[in-house]
């Protein structure tokens, strides 16, 4: 019998014993766990969406109230009565290499002048199902900046959903941010939800606390969380992929006079003013959606050949799921509606128009 001898770091070697063989046949592994974390990175590791910031169906500025407020696609805002906010996606330009070590395309700048001086404001990342890592230890790890040598606070918030327990809730670690990008990484164990009554729209919640009655200008990208003792690098996932997993919890059809025409989906008018659409989802959203338009008039029902009719009511069916939606719509009276003709409903005239299904946390 031929011997396999498994060399790890810590507990010496481990025999087993295999079939004849020439020799014996030595297989190394990683010198430290450390190393082990680095090497295992297949699969999904970062349970952020969007920790790159690339995604932002909604728009790539934000200005108004922001309390309890999705921007760039999965990252919320609570503004605690701040008396100025904003947030923007902005880009780098090439070369930001030789700072994170890869190119890197965006990250999230938020502004707040908070005067209350009562609770700061923050940024939030939600991950769905607080029992996805409830009882793990978990690293989580950024880049950021600050517009001056700034505190900020990083929380997690395990929040058990409608009928579910009370919040668990408490700070993971304290960070010194300068004008400089800098990575930061923290570890926290999660605790345990033995004993707990999970509700629905469970989910994991990770905040990002601003100085309270404080001005600050605050950038970050690459985040990650990681079911793991040590932090690896960030997971490079494909934009397709990436887009596909925002689309769970928020689908948006947008027309502007870069994107062009918009069109929602096909339809049926049943009479001369009203008519129903039916809209297959790309993705199965977390839940049943609800509907949010910039405006009933940026959109038109559309007989292909005949002029438009602009809408005076869109909203969404009573039957319908994550996977498909029924539409109702109104119209101006036209004659050559009517009869169930098959229709489209698109952008008015005007070419613009923003049509939000959203399924957040």
């Amino acid at each position: 019998m031929a011997s396999i001898k498994l060399k790890g770091d810590t507990s010496g070697e481990v025999t087993i014993q295999a079939p004849s063989v020439a020799g014996t046949t030595t297989l190394n592994l990683p010198a430290t766990s450390s190393t082990l974390a680095t090497q295992n990175a297949l699969g999904v590791r970062n349970l952020i969406i969007n920790g790159d910031m690339r995604i932002s169906q909604r728009g790539t500025s934000f200005t108004s109230n922001l309390e309890n407020t999705y921007t760039l696609d999965r990252w919320k805002i609570h503004d605690r009565l701040c008396t100025s906010r904003s947030v923007t996606q902005e880009s780098f330009s090439t070369g930001s290499v030789s700072t994170f070590g890869k190119e890197v395309s965006n990250y999230l700048r938020a502004t707040f002048s908070n005067d209350s001086g009562a609770t700061p404001p923050f940024v939030m990342h939600a991950i769905e199902d607080v029992k996805s890592v409830a009882g793990e230890t978990v690293t989580i790890s950024f880049w950021a900046k600050a517009d001056s040598a700034q505190d900020i606070e990083l929380h997690y918030s395990q929040q058990f959903g409608g009928g579910g327990s009370s919040e668990v809730t408490a700070i993971i670690d304290t960070f010194t941010l300068t004008t400089s990008w800098a990575k930061y990484t923290t570890t926290v164990t999660i605790p345990s939800i033995s004993g707990k009554t999970v509700g629905t729209s469970s989910n994991l919640r990770i905040d990002w606390r601003m100085p309270a009655n404080t001005a600050i200008t605050y950038d970050m990208t690459l985040v990650q969380l990681e079911a793991n003792t040590t932090a690896t690098p960030f997971e490079n996932r494909p934009y397709d992929m990436e887009l596909e997993r925002c689309k769970r919890y928020c689908y948006v059809l947008e027309s502007t006079s870069v994107t062009g025409r918009q069109t929602i989906c096909s339809a049926c008018s049943h009479a001369t003013t009203a008519g129903i659409g039916f809209l297959q989802l790309p993705v199965e959203m977390r839940a049943l959606p609800s509907l949010s338009l910039s405006a009933v008039g940026d959109w038109a029902v559309h007989l292909p050949g005949v002029n438009r009719s602009q809408l005076t009511a869109l909203a969404l069916g009573a039957n319908g799921d994550q996977k498909s939606l029924y539409i109702t719509f109104s119209h101006a009276t036209h004659t050559s509606y009517g009869s169930a003709k098959y229709v489209f409903i698109d952008t008015w005239i005007s070419g613009t128009g923003q049509f939000i299904l959203s399924a957040e946390l």
